[in-house]
């Protein structure tokens, strides 16, 4: 109608160094990327139309003119919308952050008060306590600066992740193997729980050492949650092409995506996203936990590569 063979809405922005033109919206084989061409139009203060063809007589440039004023009002609102949507992603990853810092900062500080009261009494010449007694004392006092050795390294990581500079490497992994190793991370002989993993648990594939790592982190926090008296339980079992691990405690609710979310269970949540693997989350009956990691079996997955 107006004889024009390409046209760019272009908005003209200040990044602070100098003025520069912005392609809202563009149509045609060669449309102009600034308003230097054949046609013209000033929309707004901002905006312009422009377009390259056949030069417009006055009708049709007032009719176009009309023409692209809904039209750059809907880009606005789009743009506004876009602008507005990242804002509120950005403020709740930084609720997110300082919800997950706050937590661990309270974590932290509990250990260093076990530690700092089972130590306390260790160097006190006038405690009158018992061999089992000091022995006690002496495992609280490495408990506590353990989990928080935990808690520095699962903040780092986590950093790394969020970062990009943390990298997994995925291949077949024996799972008896990881969660031995994981077990064993968690102290000689390990860990107060019950355990149901069955012989013939097939290979998966994973980031053997982050997948140990995920183990590690979920397990302390089932032992951290868990109340005297009713351990955490952890299972394994295959079926259908893939391997599923719970773990169950039987601590206060705590739901996938909370703000209540831990760093431990942060952390390993990230870290299965990032090996393409699901991390489920979920209260049970009896106000506990169950954490289901899901990984494929790898007889029945393709490497990458």
């Amino acid at each position: 109608m107006f004889g024009l063979a390409s046209v760019s809405l272009l908005e003209q922005r200040d990044d602070g160094m100098a003025p520069s033109w912005y392609v809202m919206a563009s149509a045609g084989d060669r449309p102009p990327d600034d308003p230097a061409a054949e046609v013209s139009l000033p929309v707004t203060g901002t905006v312009v139309l422009a377009g390259r063809g056949q030069t417009l007589n006055r009708s049709d440039a007032r009719l176009l003119s009309a023409c692209a004023l809904p039209m750059v009002a809907g880009l606005v609102r789009r743009h506004q919308d876009e602008l507005d949507a990242h804002a509120a992603r950005q403020a709740a990853g930084s609720h997110s952050r300082s919800a997950l810092l706050a937590a661990t900062g309270l974590q932290a500080r509990e250990q260093l008060r076990k530690a700092d009261a089972a130590l306390a009494i260790l160097a006190d010449p006038a405690a009158i306590i018992t061999p089992d007694e000091r022995a006690a004392r002496a495992a609280t006092a490495r408990s506590a600066f353990a989990r928080l050795s935990m808690l520095l390294t699962d903040l780092k990581d986590l950093q790394r992740l969020q970062t990009g500079a943390l990298e997994t490497y995925l291949r077949a992994v024996d799972l008896d193997e990881v969660l031995a190793a994981a077990l064993e991370d968690l102290g000689p002989g390990g860990p107060p729980m019950t355990l149901s993993i069955p012989e013939d648990l097939p290979d998966v594939i994973a980031d053997a050492d982050q997948l140990t790592r995920i183990l590690t982190s979920l397990i302390a926090e089932a032992l951290h949650r868990s109340p005297p008296g009713r351990p955490p339980a952890l299972t394994a079992a295959s079926q259908d092409g893939r391997a599923e691990i719970r773990i169950t405690d039987h601590g206060p609710p705590q739901a996938q995506g909370s703000e209540s979310d831990t760093l431990g269970f942060r952390l390993a949540r990230d870290l299965t996203e990032a090996m393409g693997d699901t991390l489920q989350c979920a209260q049970i009956a009896d106000d506990g936990r169950e954490v289901v990691i899901t990984l494929p079996a790898a007889a029945n997955a393709r490497l990458p590569g």
